[in-house]
C-alpha cells in the first residue's frame, strides 16, 4: 500500500492450500499492526507483524489472512486425550461422592471444548510462503 488509507486484497491458491488475504490502514502516528489469523496459523503472528512493520512507516495496519484447503486434502480427527481423562476422572470423583455409579456417555465427551477436533494438516511453511 502506498497510501496510509486504503484496503487491499489478494489471493492464492496452491493443490493444498488456498489462501485469503486482506489488509487495511488508516492514519496514525505511530505503527500499530492488528493481525486475524486462523487458530492453526497462530505461530505466524509475530513473523507476519514484524513483515508488515518492515513495510510502513505509521499508521493502523489490519490483517486477516483466512486459509482454505480443498477437499481432497488430508483431514484428521484429532482427540486431546489429556481433557478426555479429566472429564473421566471428574465423573469418577462425581461417582464417589454420590456414592452410585454415574457414566459419562459420548454427548458429555464431545461438550467438553477442543476435546474433539477435525483440523487439515496444515504446514506453516507453506502458508508463509503463499502469505509473503
Amino acid at each position: 500500500m502506498q497510501s496510509m488509507t486504503g484496503f487491499g486484497r489478494g489471493a492464492h491458491a496452491t493443490n493444498d492450500l488456498a489462501v485469503a488475504v486482506e489488509l487495511s490502514s488508516v492514519n496514525r502516528k505511530q505503527s500499530e499492526v492488528a493481525v486475524h489469523l486462523p487458530r492453526t496459523l497462530a505461530e505466524l503472528e509475530p513473523k507476519i507483524r514484524k513483515h508488515i512493520l518492515s513495510k510502513i512507516s505509521r499508521g493502523r495496519v489490519s490483517a486477516s489472512i483466512k486459509l482454505e484447503q480443498p477437499d481432497g486434502a488430508n483431514c484428521e480427527a484429532k482427540v486431546d486425550t489429556a481433557k478426555a481423562i479429566a472429564v473421566a476422572k471428574a465423573f469418577e470423583s462425581i461417582s464417589n461422592e454420590l456414592g452410585r455409579n454415574v457414566i459419562p456417555e459420548a454427548s458429555d465427551f464431545l461438550r467438553v471444548p477442543d476435546l474433539l477436533s477435525f483440523e487439515k494438516e496444515t504446514s506453516t511453511d507453506i502458508a508463509w510462503e503463499v502469505i509473503s
